[in-house]
């Protein structure tokens, strides 16, 4: 289509080219084609479940190899806090007391909350009052300093209280990485955050680095990062015409399917993924380690054998041998059972991707992705995290392999982006590019569509190398409402 000069202009300040942006507008157009679900992976096929001595082994071998090896935490953290409180910012605009669940639930434990003791009695009793008290405590629960729990990112929010002082999400993960991601007494640390919080994130990581200097003797390294204008997404009006603004046309980020281009920026030979919310108090630090080690020593006994085959490719080529090995392999490490390899491409195509062990739980109904086998469109069947919104919910059997579904994806990696020889992969050779999906929302009172990358752990990662494992369900506490907090775990002292 004809650009302006503004919308050219508006397009260079972004880096998105021309021909990125044209390929969105026909995204729109086309649309982009469902999952196709085989079945779900299980247990019995596609999820390796290990013995405590299996465990123990591989978290050991970790343990043993990992100072040989650069660790750095990725975490997700630009998520503002104000999806915790949408309930409580309805309550205190509302002119009669809500009648439901969660505004319920929050009052009976408001003495639980771990802010509740840094409240003033002024406002610990209008906490306590009727509606009209409880109204302007939320407001400024909401929205006053010290507070303003709903305008700060959730990293800046008190998760748990620990010697009855407050302790934010941010400094569980300073705090828990002692048990799995120190290297060498070194912590490394990269959070993806939203601009207007950087100095929010700065001046709090200065006091964090300063207070656990002590654990990590080699020093703390934090480094940020934020999602890139250049991945943002351009929205358009029913008839697939792009939003008009003054400043040339409407963009929206593109989701966490974004952070490819933050993961792909850092250099280091394991890489820890886990969201910014997802934290228990220090009660459960070294249990929790004790897992994400575990995931490392699979991880690292994976990538010895592919580096490994990956050295004999490159000095000695192609040949049955070394196919046959790689086939192995794959039905051995991956739980492929059938692989086309039976060329000097295909082996090469094969061997060299970057690789991801996937922590899974048990499903007890929490909302997201799913593990599943994938037929991909050039035959393949692969595992995939797959969430809701990738599937087609009119095609009944479809609809009955997401609900058989036995486990969850709690967004818990570990992931090597190198190959043998220490050469970093470009990741985004390995995002599939039609898992992105479309939205509806809501822009000056008119309907318009939206759309969003290939997820992160989702599409973006659809072409590594996955492994699924189990883990235990008490991996996983995500604090998605602020009543989360009153969950057992995140109460424990």
């Amino acid at each position: 289509m004809e650009l302006d000069g503004i919308a050219k202009k508006q397009l260079a300040e972004k880096g998105i080219s021309l021909e990125k942006f044209e390929t969105q507008l026909n995204n729109f157009q086309k649309g982009f084609p469902f999952s196709n679900l085989q079945n779900p992976a299980t247990e019995e096929s596609g999820i390796f479940t290990k013995s405590e001595e299996e465990i123990e082994n591989l978290a050991n071998l970790f343990d043993r190899d990992k100072d040989q090896n650069e660790i750095i935490k990725f975490v997700p953290a630009s998520g503002a806090a104000s999806r915790m409180f949408k309930f409580l910012f309805e309550a205190s605009n509302a002119e009669t007391e809500p009648n439901d669940k969660d505004y319920k639930t929050f009052f009976e434990g408001i003495e639980k909350f771990p802010f509740f003791e840094n409240l003033s009695a002024e406002l610990q009793q209008l906490a306590n009052g009727k509606f009209e008290e409880k109204r302007k405590f939320l407001k400024v629960l909401l929205n006053e300093e010290p507070f303003a729990f709903g305008k700060k990112p959730k990293a800046m929010i008190p998760f748990h209280k620990t010697n009855n002082l407050p302790r934010l999400a941010i400094e569980e993960h300073f705090a828990e990485t002692e048990f799995f991601g120190a290297n060498d007494g070194k912590l490394q640390l990269h959070f993806t955050i939203s601009p207007e919080h950087k100095t929010m994130f700065e001046l709090e990581s200065e006091k964090l680095k300063l207070k656990y200097q002590s654990i990590y003797p080699n020093g703390i390294e934090v480094t940020f990062s934020e999602q890139m204008e250049s991945t943002d997404m351009v929205a358009v009006l029913e008839d697939n015409s792009p939003v008009k603004t003054t400043e040339g046309f409407l963009f929206r980020p593109g989701g966490h399917g974004a952070l490819i281009e933050n993961l792909n920026n850092l250099n280091a030979d394991l890489i820890f993924i886990k969201n910014i919310d997802n934290v228990l108090p220090p009660f459960f630090h070294a249990k929790n380690g004790k897992y994400k080690r575990f995931m490392g020593g699979v991880l690292l006994q994976i990538t010895r054998e592919l580096f490994q085959l990956q050295k004999n490719f490159s000095e000695h080529g192609y040949s049955e041998k070394l196919a046959d090995a790689a086939q192995h392999f794959a039905k051995a490490a991956l739980g492929i059972s059938s692989l086309n390899i039976n060329s000097s491409e295909l082996l090469k195509s094969f061997l060299f991707k970057p690789v991801r062990v996937c922590g899974m739980v048990k499903n007890e109904g929490e909302p997201g992705g799913g593990p599943f086998w994938v037929k991909q469109t050039n035959g393949a069947t692969t595992l995939q995290i797959v969430e809701k919104s990738q599937v087609d919910l009119n095609n009944a059997k479809q609809v009955e392999i997401l609900n058989s579904a036995t486990h969850f994806n709690p967004v818990d990696i570990v992931c090597s982006t190198k190959n043998y020889a220490g050469k970093k992969y470009n990741l985004l050779d390995f995002v599939d590019s039609e898992t992105g999906f479309i939205t509806e929302k809501s822009h000056e009172g008119k309907t318009i569509k939206a759309q969003e990358l290939p997820g992160l752990w989702n599409g973006a990662m659809a072409n590594w190398h996955t492994v699924f494992v189990e883990v235990p369900l008490v991996t996983f506490n995500p604090v998605k409402t602020i009543n989360d907090l009153l969950k057992p775990n995140h109460l424990k002292s």
